[in-house]
């Protein structure tokens, strides 16, 4: 499980989402933070996460109009280039559903990264079935 955990937050309903997500995947005491905003969404995401030493960063869905689609897009895309640590996306009504994970998708390229994704997920499975 994850011990440093940051949320992103920009007003979306996605941020509850976000915040149930982050607080089922963080270990016993984990420092979950929600990350302040900035003008880049994803850019401030990824240097909060830096900041903070963060193992996790977690966004909420969108599950509103084009616009807001859009600015998802955007964000997550914004978050996950570059990012140091592992990127979780809570699927909208993540909150509302009593906080299960069911699905761990994990990007895989062959590279020593995504052999570790692909080990965290697996261990995230595991871990997350038991409860």
């Amino acid at each position: 499980m994850f011990v440093n955990v940051v949320v992103g937050s920009d007003g979306l309903e996605g941020g509850r989402d976000a915040l149930a997500l982050a607080e089922q995947l963080g270990a016993p005491r984990a420092a979950v933070v929600i990350a302040p905003g900035d003008h880049s969404v994803g850019r401030g995401l990824r240097r909060f996460a830096e900041i903070e030493r963060a193992d996790l960063i977690v966004i909420g869905s969108c599950q509103h109009g084009v616009f807001e689609r859009a600015t998802y897009r955007r964000r997550v895309l914004g978050t996950l280039h570059g990012a140091q640590c592992a990127v979780a996306i809570a699927p909208a009504g993540y909150a509302g559903r009593g906080g299960r994970v069911r699905l761990i998708g994990v990007g895989y390229d062959g590279s020593r990264e995504s052999e570790h994704g692909l080990l965290v997920a697996r261990d995230l499975g595991a871990a997350t079935a038991r409860r």
